[in-house]
Order: C-alpha cells, then structure tokens, then sequence
C-alpha cells in the first residue's frame, strides 16, 4: 500500500499518542502533544504526519517560537518530536516529513537540539549545521535533608531571565509573564512521561 503525507488533523492524537508509546516506550498522553503543539502561546505547530492505510507511521512537528534577531522579533521554529514507526525506517519518512513542515514556514529560523538518533538527518539530508553542542542535563529531586520543615527547597528559585544568549547573536525568548508563563505552568501539571 502507498503511504500518504497529510497535515495533523483534529481526531489523529489517539495515533499520535500509540505511536508516541512504541517509538520511545514511553506513556505520554494526547493532552501533552496539544498543550506543546496545539494550545502553545506563540500558536499552533506545524505537524505532518505518514499513513499507511489506517496505521500512523510518521510523525514531524515544529513550534512557533519568538527569537531575537540584531534587536527584532522574529518567528522561529522548534523543532519537536520526530518519530518514526519501527518497521518504516530507513524509507526516507524523516526527511520528507521535515521538507513538508519547512514549506509552510515561509521566512523563518528553523531550529532544534535533535538527539543523537536524527542528528544525521538533519545536518545531511536537510541541511542543518551545527552551531553549539549543547549538554543534556537532568536535575535530581532534592534530597529530604535539602528541604526545609516547610517542605520547600532551600535552594534560591532560578534568575527571571528574560532572553537566553546563543551563539550568533540569536535569542531565544523565555517570558516568566502573562499568557507564556500560564502556559508553561499548566504544562506541568499534565502527567509526565516516562
């Protein structure tokens, strides 16, 4: 059977969602890939999607986002979650996905932190470069003896940074305020995964 190439459609997060599970084998529901996706302050993602039949077997999805550029504010686009059904692979789904995404992004900055897995993709079939190595990093739960008796975390909350430097004179915008900052926290109170 030929695979069709379509938009996200409301009603596909169910697919979304199983093949999310399979791909990383991980539970992470359909109301976490519409708050990053469908409900983000910047506005609705950009997600292509691969069929074969009934069965979702691609998945690409970019995020609008606000950066700042020599003093201006312009759109960019996060790269998100990229998943390929197991028994697809090596077919080309990856890039055709992306190059799809990359046509309805008009004038843009496309960027991302692909993981070891698609990097290669990205720097030789889509004509990504590297421009910084970015560690992973993963923050432990503080200890019992870090917590105070009113059980808050005697460690000073982060900085209210506004922008986040990078390399070329770009920034990333992280706003603490208003309808960006609501997002951000409604995020986390939906179920993580694992």
């Amino acid at each position: 059977m030929a695979l069709t190439f379509r938009p996200y459609a409301p009603g596909d997060e169910l697919a979304i969602a199983g093949l999310d599970r399979l791909v990383f084998q991980r539970e992470r529901g359909p109301e976490v890939w519409l708050w990053r996706y469908r409900d983000a302050p910047d506005g609705p993602g950009i997600v292509e999607l691969a069929w074969d039949g009934d069965k979702l077997v691609g998945h690409y999805a970019v995020s609008p986002t606000t950066l700042l550029v020599d003093g201006r504010e312009v759109r960019g686009w996060l790269s998100g979650d990229t998943m390929t059904h197991p028994d697809y692979r090596a077919r080309g789904l990856f890039p055709a996905l992306a190059e799809r995404a990359r046509a309805q992004m008009g004038p843009s900055f496309w960027y991302g932190f692909p993981n070891a897995q698609s990097h290669r993709t990205f720097v030789d079939k889509l004509g990504w470069r590297d421009i910084a190595q970015v560690p992973t990093l993963r923050r432990a739960r503080p200890s019992p003896s870090a917590l105070n008796p009113t059980g808050r975390s005697r460690r000073p909350s982060p900085p209210r940074t506004t922008w986040c430097r990078a390399p070329g004179g770009l920034g990333r915008r992280y706003s603490r305020q208003g309808t960006r900052r609501r997002w951000r926290v409604t995020g986390r109170r939906l179920p993580r995964h694992r």
